[in-house]
């Protein structure tokens, strides 16, 4: 292969007007094809800020707090129990003293509960006291 010195004219040189312009094809914006200044970056992430953090669960907050144990004050003393078992203690104490909006609540809860309740061996007998 023949080397090209500086003296040897480059086509390009010689006949300029003869080349063929390399123009970028004329882009055409539509499906698919967003405009330039809208698609994405080269380098840079399509989603900066990433996607938003969870929220807390609440569900299990109420759960983790229920199962918490605190001191019960009594009549016979201090007594450490459950959040829900001290809940359920006083539900089932203004039931018996006759508040009927503590039974009603008491009567569902129980309601709810008796499909787990079977399986697990507890047996409630409510009775009609008229």
């Amino acid at each position: 292969m023949p080397e090209i010195s500086d003296d040897f004219p480059v086509y390009a040189d010689k006949y300029p007007d003869d080349l063929p312009v390399n123009s970028p094809p004329e882009y055409k914006v539509g499906y698919k094809q967003p405009p330039r200044e809208h698609q994405f970056k080269k380098d840079q992430s399509g989603n900066a800020s990433g996607r938003p953090k969870k929220g807390p669960d609440i569900r299990k907050n109420l759960y983790e707090d229920i199962d918490r144990e605190m001191q019960k004050s009594m009549q016979s003393g201090g007594k450490r129990m459950t959040k829900w078992r001290a809940f359920v203690k006083e539900l089932v104490d203004a039931a018996a003293k006759g508040d009927r909006h503590a039974r009603k609540d008491l009567l569902e809860i129980m309601r709810d509960t008796k499909r787990w309740a079977s399986s697990a061996g507890v047996t409630f007998i409510l009775e009609d006291s008229q």
